[in-house]
């Protein structure tokens, strides 16, 4: 796949790259956006309480079992 730089540098020279360079970056913060809106709506459910250290306790559990 060819960068967004190189395939405008080809056809616009210095100021191609440029632009190529700023259309990745837009290309980049929307993709980063529509990814973290899919996780947040994702995690936005109500989650379902935990007993105190669970997560810990299960960590730990799985850590120590190779003594």
């Amino acid at each position: 796949m060819i960068s967004n730089a190189a395939a405008l540098g080809v056809g616009f020279g210095a100021a191609g790259v440029l632009i190529g360079q700023a259309v990745g970056g837009v290309n980049f913060a929307v993709l980063a956006a529509v990814m973290v809106r899919r996780m947040m709506d994702g995690a936005a459910g109500a989650a379902a309480p935990q007993a105190p250290f669970e997560r810990q306790a299960r960590f730990m559990s799985l850590m120590h079992r190779r003594r």
